[in-house]
């Protein structure tokens, strides 16, 4: 995952880019104000996706033709992969849904952290200057850049996982494996909680839904309250919510399911994957 991660950080940074730089050209000629009130005309960073669909295209073939190599490895016979029918999938996947799930909240949230950057500026009487240095600033971008990276290439490894057990003939178990180290946000420890859980490939993993209450923002942390839960596929499930998704290193592993003999236990109809 961190090779895909290196691979496809450039191209997103890109892309972020040339959503911001529109505003910073306003802002430099035209000042803060003006600035502001070009927001209301941005539009969807048409830019995002080809890399986000890069993304797709790369993790989820990846990771279906890893699932199944690994549920054959497990039924004692060789690998092999589905690669111009999972490309297929995935692609038209990425068409009927990562629009709107993962383009379209992009661009807002992008928008929504300028506009931020713009009126914490004018609150603080900066000029337009400090205020582009600060939009055209690496790390501004950066740092959104490697979330949606992350973020995107889990959903991918997701799908691709869920492709990939859909072409065995066997039922199939999945276990949850979170990432523990210094390095793991505190939303994601929370999946230590279902670390290790193994359940049937049709069923759901309950993860707990938490939020941060009381909190000031850059003084005090909040109380973080458990306010539901969400019931996923597995990391980086598309439908659950922000917190138990975005910036996620966990993963799945699948094997195949036997019976108290010892046998294969054939799947009574082939599964739907859940989109």
């Amino acid at each position: 995952m961190k090779l895909f991660e290196r691979q496809h950080l450039k191209a997103i940074f890109t892309a972020l880019r040339d959503q911001i730089n529109p505003v910073v050209k306003v802002l430099r000629e035209q000042g803060i104000e003006a600035a502001l009130n070009s927001l209301d005309t941005v539009e969807i960073n048409s830019h995002l996706a080809p890399p986000i669909r890069d993304i797709y295209k790369d993790v989820g073939l990846y990771f279906a033709n890893k699932t199944i190599f690994d549920l054959k490895q497990s039924e004692k016979k060789g690998g092999f992969g589905f690669n111009a029918e999972f490309l297929r999938d995935i692609l038209n996947y990425f068409a009927r849904y990562l629009l709107t799930k993962a383009v379209l909240p992009i661009s807002e949230t992008l928008k929504n952290l300028i506009l931020n950057v713009l009126t914490e500026g004018m609150k603080n009487g900066d000029g337009a200057d400090k205020i582009a240095y600060l939009l055209e600033s690496p790390e501004f971008t950066l740092i959104r850049a490697r979330l949606i990276v992350r973020t995107e290439s889990n959903r991918a490894m997701n799908y691709g996982q869920l492709l990939g057990e859909s072409k065995s003939e066997w039922e199939s178990t999945k276990r949850w494996i979170a990432a523990k180290d210094s390095r793991t946000r505190d939303s994601h420890k929370d999946h230590s909680g279902v670390d290790g859980t193994i359940i049937d490939f049709n069923d759901r993993f309950h993860v707990p839904i938490y939020k941060s209450v009381g909190g000031i923002p850059g003084k005090r942390k909040g109380i973080r309250m458990q306010v539901g839960v969400d019931l996923m596929t597995g990391p980086g499930d598309i439908h659950a919510s922000a917190g138990n998704v975005c910036n996620c290193r966990c993963t799945l592993a699948f094997k195949s399911k036997r019976d108290e003999n010892g046998r294969l236990i054939r799947k009574a109809s082939q599964p739907v994957l859940v989109e």
